[in-house]
Order: C-alpha cells, then structure tokens, then sequence
C-alpha cells in the first residue's frame, strides 16, 4: 500500500501510527527505512540493506542479498518518502515477486505504478465552517491538532469560548494541512489566535521553525514546497506558477489558454500535478472538471511567478481571457441562456474578481473594457473595488459611453 498526499498532510506520521499498531502481528516486526536523504539515483535497496544490517549494502548484488534476507521473514516493510527515487517501484515489484509474508507500506507525494499497488490519499484534516457553533470548533479535526501543538509550546492553551472562531479561521485559511497547522500552532508562544490572523497574509514567512529532529523539509512550509517543486519537470513547474493567477480554480479550457497549451498537453501536466498532490481536482455544476490549489500552495504558486519575471505577462493573459469571458457573457445574458451565463459568471467571480483588481493597478484600459462588460452597477464590481486603490470605477464606465442599466449579479 502507497500513501500519498501532497507535501505537510501527515503520510510519515500516519505510517509511523499504522506500522507501531501493527508490530505485534509481525514475528520479525517493522523495518523502517527512511529515504528522502537518498540521491535520486541510488536504489532504494542499498538504504534496505542498511536497515536490515547488511554487509556491504554498496555491492553489485545488493538486490539478491536483500530478496534472500527478506524470503523467510515475517514483517512490515515502510518505505518513507520515495518519491524522488524511480527505482523503487521497481525493487518493491522484484520483492513482492520472491517473498509470501512480507508486507510493504509506501509514503509517497506519487503513487509508484504497480498493478499489485493499492493507494490511499490522504487529504487534508476537516475544517470547521466559520461561524459555527464553539462545540463544532472543538471536535474538528483540524482545531485538535492545532490545540495538541500550542499546548507542547504553551501548556496553558486551551481553545476557549474567545478564541474558537479566530483558531477554526486559522485552520480554514491554512486548508487543514496539518504541517501548516503545527508550524502556526507553535507561535501561540508568541502571537494568540486572533493576532495570528493578522500576520497570515504571508503564511510562507510566518509557517517557520518547525522542531530540529525533524528533516530540513519539514521545518518550514516553503521547504517543504520546494522539495515538491524539485519532482517536476520545468515544464510542470511552469504550470504549476501559472495556476497561481486563478482565483478559485478554473477549467481546463481557461487554464490551457492562459498557459498558452493545448488542452491535452495541460491535461497531462494537470494529471501529473494531482498525482503529486499539489492541486485539486473538482467537478463542477455543469459536470466539467476543475481544478484548484491550496491557498499555501497559491501563495507559493505567485511568489515563484514573480521571482522568474512572468508575473505580469500571465497574469494579463490571465485578465484578457476573462475579459473574453465577460464580454461573451454580457452578449448572451439578454437571451434565452440567461441562467447558464449567470451560473458561469457565478463560477467564475474569484477569477473575474482577481483579473478587474490587477488590471485595475496596471491596465486603465483593460480594467475599463472588463469593468463596462460586467456591467456599471452589480454587486461584483462592489465587492471587487475593496481590493482597488481608491478608483471609481462607476465613473469611469460612464466616461467610457456605457449607459445599459441591468446588474449582472455574480456572488
């Protein structure tokens, strides 16, 4: 069995859990082998040799010693952390071929590929809704683990009546990753809950000084990212810093435009980001997929784009598509489709909301042309100007000639 999931959502901690629970039903028990400080080219079963307390585990015929040592015995064999190692599908392939009482149990970002494989995806811990009640604060998931972590660091710390609504806000803006959740447990030392929240507007610099046993990986959020990124093609890198412009996902058809792919070659890179973990595949109300990143994830998505100098070229290709969008939508809202169009406009209000805010900051013009496509007086353009530096956008529109009455509502 693999166990995957995407970097900080807890596949060590929940082998580590299943393997000690099952040590008593094995003879020989567990052999933990531990993998991410391995090269990418050194094959997994020199590091099991190792465990296995083998002479010489460098040799040639390191494989053949392993699979004889392993043909009699009776245990649990985890593998941690092999997705940066290909060759380890192939040596847990060549094992389970020799041995009868010997099981294996992968953690992994990827799946290894194996016909005998099972894979559980481990997702992120549930959320509590906000506003909710303070007993639906304290039995979720998520506001446990953060409790757990403060009290290690504050032995007082309690999720009380005052604080429930800011921690459940916490773990909602950090989407129940419970490495981001332990990380930001840990300046409770520092900074309560409520002013905690304040300071999450950076989370990848507020999410560090994670405990010194544990790998540098895991020590900060965007450590933990960054091994991530170094799994991926450049090409797959490049997608995933563009999906950092889509406010709310997007379709496969707007992703492959605003990339600049064709749909096939977006869909196979977006197959392989979700293999990885790194982004959310959804079905939508119309039935077509979507696809969306964690917000930590978008963060470090935006931070990446800047730092290789596309930031402003995606993200106007990003406002010209949806200006398309809304201009085809305001065409078609007066006809017999108006329900669909709303729907759409619906689905779409982060990513229209995103495109008018920047646009706003560096293009007068192309923030003219999408805010008179959405019409001078709906609810979006309200809600999207709280983000804007003091524009009168309404004014603006009238300037432009665009007198049509008529709010498009969108969210």
């Amino acid at each position: 069995m693999t166990v995957t999931g995407p970097g900080g959502v807890g596949k060590t901690s929940l082998a580590s859990h299943v393997a000690r629970t099952l040590t008593p039903a094995f003879r020989d028990g567990v052999c933990m082998v531990l993998l991410a400080p391995l090269r990418p080219d050194t094959p997994a079963e020199t590091e099991v040799a190792r465990a296995l307390g083998l002479r010489d585990s460098t040799s040639r015929d390191v494989l053949p010693r392993v699979l004889s040592r392993l043909e009699r015995a009776h245990l649990l064999l985890l593998l941690d952390n092999a997705e940066h190692l290909p060759q380890t599908g192939p040596f847990v392939s060549a094992l389970l071929d020799v041995v009868e009482n010997v099981r294996v149990l992968v953690t992994s970002r990827t799946p290894l590929g194996l016909s005998r494989e099972q894979e559980f995806a481990l997702g992120a811990l549930p959320v509590p809704r906000l506003g909710g009640t303070f007993q639906e604060v304290q039995t979720a998931a998520s506001v446990q683990l953060f409790q757990r972590r403060a009290k290690a660091v504050k032995r007082d710390f309690e999720v009380r009546l005052d604080n429930a609504q800011a921690v459940a806000e916490i773990c909602a803006r950090l989407d129940g990753l419970p490495l981001a959740i332990e990380l930001a447990a840990a300046r409770v030392r520092v900074l309560p809950p409520a002013m905690m929240l304040g300071h999450l507007h950076s989370t990848l610099e507020l999410l560090t000084g994670g405990p010194g046993d544990r790998p540098e990986r895991q020590r900060s959020l965007r450590a933990t990212l960054e091994w991530s990124e170094q799994l991926l093609e450049p090409e797959q890198r490049r997608l995933l810093w563009t999906l950092g412009v889509f406010a709310q996902g997007a379709s496969l058809a707007s992703i492959s435009a605003v990339a600049g792919l064709p749909a096939h070659v977006a869909l196979e890179q977006l197959e392989t980001l979700a293999r990885h973990g790194l982004i959310r595949v959804m079905t939508g109300p119309d039935g077509d997929g979507r696809f969306d990143l964690l917000e930590i994830i978008r963060e470090f998505a935006l931070e990446r784009l800047v730092q290789q100098g596309d930031g402003d070229s995606i993200h106007q290709r990003h406002a010209r598509h949806f200006l398309s969008f809304a201009v085809k939508a305001d065409a078609d809202l007066w006809g017999a489709r108006q329900h669909e169009v709303l729907s759409a406009l619906e689905r779409e209000h982060g990513n229209l909301r995103a495109a008018l805010t920047w646009a706003l900051q560096h293009d007068q013009n192309l923030a003219l042309d999408l805010a008179a496509a959405l019409g001078t007086s709906g609810a979006f353009m309200d809600i999207s100007l709280k983000a804007a530096s003091g524009w009168n956008v309404r004014s603006m529109v009238r300037k432009r000639g665009v007198t049509r009455a008529g709010p498009v509502r969108c969210g």
